[in-house]
This record gives structure tokens, C-alpha cells and sequence, in this order.
């Protein structure tokens, strides 16, 4: 698993043992050089000494080891782009490393769930709730985003907030500021699923990836608060490879993500849009390892490292999906809400890569909230 980064590949070994690493071949050229990866981490090898020089555009990479050839088309962009988060507004902030391809850039994203910063007027300040219906009346937040928020990690996260609302909220900090996207959600959980420190077992692929407040003690969960805040236990964070946090992306509230499937345009069921596995018109839970149709999605968009990773005993979490029927607002439309929440139901224990589309984008619901980002 390896990237470019302007003239290094950053190396990532999968199994976390040491390989000699034979050849280095970029576009068919063979830079030949040899080193050892380290049982841990990410390695930067440079590539200076092949007489290569990186530019961008699409290259052709392959690392020959003493057992394998691993082969990867990467793009490349020798902007390093955004390098910090510390001076944007809106309180704590992580920055999150660029992923080539899924084509997002160096960005950053709340380091904690939204919260009501105390400006304007909401529903209910007590519980720091946005609306005050279960399903597409939230008018207790305009959609102008006139209140404010914040990142930090005190009270409870603003929720009963609908996407169009989230969004709004989330532009008021100025441009470049939006609700999280799907991609740019897979670029953190691309990203913290190789780290070893975030998983319960100490190394990457030992045990399960720490999926917070489930409501369920394991050794990668806990059963905190419904909500829990201020947010303290450590299998509540995920680390990035740059040492970066953030908290709380599974479990303890649903998170609004930037990305809805139309499905009136072509009826139902939603075949051909929607994940699905061998039984495309079921409204159901499917785990990775059995989707046969990513529907709009490309791999990188959807799925972990490994499909075959145990949904509830690696941490990862699964896929509700409704290929079938309307949405919880009697709708086609579907608004993707990711990471699970503070529920102890099984198939709802979430994961980084948790998934549910069976809601309408004007959910309004007392577990359901969300997070910003930045990119210039």
C-alpha cells in the first residue's frame, strides 16, 4: 500500500513485518533501490537516486518484495497544499493528508462533532437539539445558518439537524467551509485504518479498530452517555498518520455526510445507485465482504482495506441499505449518515466505515448530527 509524496514513496506494510523491498519500477523504469521496511508505520523511501523525477500527473508504480509485486496507478500532485489548521475558525480542527485517489487534497475537518456555540436561537438549549420533529420539520435551526457552531469537545453535539441545514451551518464560516463529503470522509478512515494505534490489538489488522461509544464494553468500544460528552475515553479517537485526531467519527451520534441518491429518476428499487448484495430489493444490513454491486460508488469511495474484515469483531461496521420501498420520509431521495451511534443494537454497533441510506436528507433526529471541513 504506497503513495507518492513529491519525490518519496510512502510506503505502508501491510502485514506490519519487516520485507526486503527488491525494486522500485515508476512507468516501466527500474530505480532498483533496495530497502527494509520497518515492522510499523509508514517508511518514506526516496526515489531521487533513480534519475526519476515526479511530476504531476498518472504514474504506474510497482515494489517488488522477495514474495510479491504489488501494482498501483497513482496520481500525483506536487502541491503540498494545506499544511495547517490551527488559525481557521470555528474552534479545534485536524488536517487530514490528501488521498490521490480519491482525489481529495490536504483538508481539515472538525476534530469533534458540531456544537451550538451559544449564538442565535435553537429548539432546545437544554438538550441541543436544532428541530423539534422526528422526520423533515427541523425549523428550530434556519437554513441560512444564522447560529453558530463550534468545534470542541464540551456539551452535547448539535443534532436534529437535516443536511441542508448542516451544510448552511457549516458555510457560514466563509469559503472553502462545507459539510463533510463522502470522499472526504473515506480519506480519514483510508487513512486511520492503517495506523496501529487504532487498533485494539496495537498493530494494524490485530483485533478490531476502536469504534467508540457503542453502548457495549469490548476492548474496542465502551457504553458511555447517550450522548456521551465531554468525550474522554481513548477508544473514542482515531489517529491519523500524521499524528492528527479525531473523536468520535464512530459511535455516539449518527454524522450528516454530503451525499444523496436521487432515486426518482429512475423508480424503484434503487438498483444501480445503492451498494447492494445478491438481493438487490431488500431494505437490510450487508456487510462488505458480500456487496456484488457498489452501485454509484467506486471501491475507494465505499470499502475498507480488506472486504473481508468481520464487520462487528474488526470495528468496521457495516451497510444499511434500502434498495426497495421509500425513504423514513416516505421520499426517494437518501441521504448517507455514517459512523453509528451510541445504541447497543447489533447491527447499528458502528465502525469508521459505517454506512446507513435509508433516511431522507431532511431527517430530523435527536441522534443524528454532524461535522465541517475546510479546503482552501
Amino acid at each position: 500500500i504506497f503513495s507518492v509524496n513529491n519525490t518519496h514513496l510512502l510506503v505502508r506494510n501491510s502485514n506490519n513485518k519487516i520485507v526486503p523491498l527488491k525494486d522500485i519500477t515508476i512507468n516501466e523504469q527500474e530505480c532498483n533501490v533496495e530497502e527494509d521496511l520497518p515492522p510499523k508505520s509508514i517508511t518514506p523511501i526516496s526515489i531521487d537516486g533513480c534519475n526519476f523525477s515526479i511530476e504531476v500527473g498518472k504514474y504506474k508504480i510497482a515494489l517488488e518484495t522477495t514474495s510479491q509485486i504489488f501494482s498501483k496507478t497513482i496520481l500525483v500532485n506536487t502541491e503540498i497544499g494545506l499544511t495547517d489548521c490551527s488559525s481557521i475558525p470555528g474552534g479545534n480542527w485536524s488536517l487530514v493528508p490528501r488521498d490521490d485517489e480519491l482525489g481529495t487534497p490536504n483538508f481539515c475537518v472538525m476534530k469533534y462533532e458540531a456544537r451550538w456555540n451559544g449564538s442565535g436561537t435553537i429548539f432546545n438549549t437544554a438538550n441541543k437539539y436544532c428541530g423539534n420533529t422526528n422526520s423533515g420539520g427541523s425549523n428550530g435551526c434556519p437554513i441560512d445558518g444564522s447560529i453558530g457552531i463550534i468545534s470542541k469537545n464540551a456539551e452535547k453535539p448539535l443534532t436534529q439537524v437535516n443536511m441542508y441545514q448542516a451544510d448552511a451551518l457549516c458555510e457560514q464560516f466563509g469559503e472553502g467551509f462545507s459539510l463533510i463529503t463522502n470522499r472526504q470522509w473515506m480519506a480519514i478512515a483510508r487513512n486511520v485504518q492503517f495506523v496501529n494505534e487504532n487498533w485494539d490489538g496495537g498493530v494494524f489488522n490485530s483485533g478490531a479498530l476502536f469504534r467508540g461509544n457503542n453502548g457495549i464494553n469490548t476492548p474496542n468500544s465502551y457504553n458511555g452517555n447517550n450522548p456521551q460528552f465531554p468525550s474522554t475515553n481513548i477508544n473514542a479517537r482515531l489517529l491519523l498518520d500524521n499524528g492528527e485526531e479525531v473523536w468520535d467519527m464512530s459511535g455516539n451520534i449518527w454524522e450528516l455526510v454530503d451525499e444523496v441518491i436521487n432515486c426518482t429518476s429512475i423508480g424503484q428499487p434503487c438498483t444501480g445507485l445503492m451498494p447492494q448484495d445478491a438481493t438487490p430489493n431488500a431494505n437490510e444490513f450487508i456487510t462488505y465482504d458480500n456487496v456484488v454491486n457498489t452501485g454509484k460508488y467506486s471501491e475507494a469511495e465505499l470499502f475498507p482495506y480488506n472486504t473481508s474484515w468481520n464487520w462487528d469483531t474488526n470495528g468496521i461496521g457495516n451497510l444499511k441499505v434500502e434498495n426497495s420501498g421509500t425513504n423514513s420520509n416516505g421520499g426517494y431521495l437518501f441521504v448517507m449518515i455514517r459512523g453509528g451511534y451510541y445504541s447497543a443494537l447489533v447491527n447499528e454497533r458502528g465502525g469508521i466505515f459505517m454506512v446507513n441510506f435509508e433516511n431522507t436528507p431532511y431527517i430530523s433526529n435527536p441522534v443524528v448530527g454532524f461535522r465541517c471541513t475546510y479546503s482552501p
